[in-house]
């Protein structure tokens, strides 16, 4: 995720929240956003959805944002 998403999901909503809402840990949502963890695909495709709800987005933020895509 580039720095400016990052900012711009700080600033929109509370990471805690979205790893809530993703029924995962903050501290492992905030390795996620530092890249030194990787979301699997189905749970970075839900990371995305759920960070366009809560920002108000729409297809803003993407899976890759989540995960390095492979290939």
């Amino acid at each position: 995720m580039t720095e400016e998403k990052k900012a711009k999901l700080k600033a929109l909503t509370k990471i805690k929240l979205l790893a809530d809402k993703a029924g995962i840990h903050h501290v492992y949502l905030s390795r996620i956003l530092k890249g030194k963890e990787q979301a699997s695909a189905e749970r970075a495709e839900l990371l995305a959805n759920l960070a366009n709800q809560l920002t108000l987005q729409e297809g803003y933020f993407v899976p890759s944002d989540f995960r390095e895509e492979e290939g």
